[in-house]
């Protein structure tokens, strides 16, 4: 690929109205390469923060081409992404691989480093996604049904975020060896996670405090009841495999154990001494 094709110039070489028959401009913003746009089209020129190419076919074809380059670029991209969160849930930011990562997503080491630049980008992809997905799901849970007493929105809370961590079983192991091992670089998650909760502490703890104050619910503050719930979810996900091999269970028989007994957990803890529940119930 000549050097040629990426100066940068008013216009192209040889630009003519009377020699070109089509003649193409693309705003610089979707994320294409110019290796692929070449690859399409032949050789490109740059005018200002527009690419401009010579196009001899319909402007059709061109334009199906273009969007071509971009899903390819997109497909690119999206098995790359896959490919590292499995790498990093796995492995952490330490052990992962670059090199693994490429090769799991059928992409070239460079190709990889187009795209992230830095194994350092590329974590923090994958963690910026995890965390949009955490909180938007919490968030969710949260708000489903406000109607409930607060000690059945808690149980509903305890077993929602269970199912979530369920089908995210990687996510707690994760998060606890990166603290541990990787600090600095998950410290962003946890001012995240704090402004999160910032957001919704308030509003929980004074729907909490007017159910104390009228006898529904056992005295605790909202940090405690979220505190009490990630605990007893991400613990039994953690130690499932431990645990089933004691105990001879299946690991789905263990969590479905343990989701029902965090719930009956969570009931006992807010539920006031002088109205008990039944705790056989969920």
């Amino acid at each position: 690929m000549s050097s040629q094709s990426y100066s940068k110039s008013s216009t192209p070489p040889n630009f003519s109205h009377k020699t070109c028959q089509k003649i193409v401009f693309f705003e610089w913003n979707k994320g294409v390469s110019p290796v692929l746009l070449e690859n399409f089209f032949g050789k490109i020129w740059w005018v200002g923060n527009k690419v401009v190419y010579l196009q001899t076919n319909c402007l059709t074809e061109c334009l199906t081409n273009c969007l071509e380059a971009m899903q390819q670029e997109n497909s690119t991209e999206q098995a790359t992404l896959q490919a590292a969160e499995a790498e990093f849930m796995a492995k952490g930011f330490s052990g992962a691989r670059t090199v693994s990562i490429a090769a799991a997503a059928g992409v070239s080491h460079t190709m990889l480093h187009y795209h992230f630049k830095t194994k350092e980008a590329l974590y923090q992809k994958i963690l910026e996604s995890k965390l949009e997905l955490l909180t938007s799901k919490m968030y969710e849970i949260l708000h489903e049904r406000p109607d409930l007493p607060m000690v059945e929105r808690a149980v509903h809370l305890t077993s929602r975020h269970f199912d979530f961590l369920m089908e995210n079983p990687q996510l707690p192991s994760f998060f606890f060896t990166e603290v541990k091992l990787n600090p600095d670089k998950i410290k962003f998650m946890q001012l995240r996670m704090h402004e999160f909760y910032r957001q919704i502490s308030q509003e929980f703890q004074d729907a909490m405090d007017r159910e104390i104050a009228q006898g529904t619910l056992a005295p605790i503050d909202f940090s405690d009841l979220v505190a009490n719930i990630l605990f007893l979810n991400a613990t039994s996900i953690i130690m499932s495999d431990v645990f089933r091999a004691i105990v001879n269970m299946t690991k789905d028989e263990v969590l479905g154990q343990r989701r029902t007994e965090n719930c009956k957990i969570i009931r006992q803890r807010l539920t006031p001494h002088s109205n008990p529940q039944n705790l056989n119930e969920k």
